[in-house]
């Protein structure tokens, strides 16, 4: 996003221009969500969304249906990269600087929760580096924006439009 561009650093702009990078993950009968950060066809979510599969199916914010597969893993801090291969045009969001949030600012959630597929939420970072009991490694971003079931593995986005967390 560039500052030049009429409407960016707001919800609805981060929403627009980065609602392509998101996916929705489905699973037997159960549903998530992830953010492509590559082009090619690299997408990361939660652990927690993956962790008894190794294949996935893949639902582009354009309807496409994609089968993908869990390429690597973190449990501990509950992440996941699934890659899907042969897809083109994908839109990718940028990561954040690793250090860069700060208490206090805004943050936009991009999801399917419930299996509505590109939803958004925002609030502000209420606290980094929070542990929550879930994972062995505890350096969880804070949020009062609402997370609810399918958001997980979706993106948290700053105002420039950067990927900051990932939804658990």
């Amino acid at each position: 996003l560039s500052s030049s561009t009429p409407g960016t650093g707001t919800p609805e702009a981060i929403a627009v221009a980065l609602g392509p990078a998101v996916v929705q993950i489905e699973i037997g009968g159960g549903i998530g969500s992830g953010v492509i950060y590559d082009a090619s066809g690299l997408i990361l979510t939660a652990h927690h969304v993956v962790a008894n599969t190794d294949t996935v199916t893949v639902r582009t914010a354009d309807d496409r249906e994609l089968p993908g597969r869990v390429i690597a893993r973190s449990p501990e801090r509950d992440l996941a990269v699934v890659s899907v291969d042969g897809a083109e045009g994908l839109t990718a969001a940028p990561i954040a600087e690793p250090g860069s949030v700060e208490v206090g600012e805004v943050a936009i959630a991009l999801g399917s929760p419930f299996g509505f597929q590109a939803s958004v939420t925002a609030g502000i970072i209420s606290a980094t580096s929070r542990g929550l009991g879930i994972a062995r490694r505890e350096d969880f971003l804070q949020t009062d924006a609402a997370i609810n079931p399918g958001n997980s593995g979706g993106p948290l986005l700053n105002l420039n439009g950067e990927v900051i967390g990932i939804n658990t």
